[in-house]
């Protein structure tokens, strides 16, 4: 199997992503207690995220405020596959609430249900489904190179 985690020279604080993550959990959540519409805010965030980067989302730049306010020294850690988790994450954010928009209830559920999970392996387990399903898909289409 090809291992294919996205690798960059630039560093990321691991404590923000690891809160960010917390904040879509709840979100989740939220959305699946039936809390629809605050879960849009997600997908913007995402979409700010990957687009102009971390440093513009809203999320993050509150959550960078109240760790400066408390003191958390960051963790750096690589940023290649955070980069590549936050695509994903917009991919998730922006199909649940295109589903949810128009009408396919059950379909934005369980595409929650699936980003909840990822996001549950990676924050409290550090395993990146995103990461696993990139390998197993460049190994498929090396496969099929041949």
């Amino acid at each position: 199997m090809v291992k294919a985690c996205p690798v960059s020279i630039e560093k990321v604080d691991k404590y923000l992503l690891k809160s960010y993550a917390g904040i879509v959990i709840i979100f989740l959540g939220l959305f699946l207690w039936g809390m629809r519409i605050p879960f849009i805010f997600i997908a913007v965030d995402f979409l700010i995220r990957v687009v102009a980067g971390l440093k513009y989302s809203p999320t993050c730049f509150v959550l960078r405020s109240l760790f400066g306010i408390l003191h958390v020294r960051p963790s750096l850690i690589n940023a290649g596959p955070k980069k590549f988790a936050a695509v994903v994450g917009l991919f998730f954010s922006i199909a649940i609430s295109v589903s949810f928009i128009l009408g396919h209830g059950r379909l934005a559920d369980g595409l929650a249900v699936f980003f909840l999970i990822a996001l549950l392996l990676e924050v409290f387990a550090n395993y990146c489904l995103a990461c696993k399903i990139q390998s197993l898909f460049l190994s498929l289409m090396k496969r099929f190179q041949r």
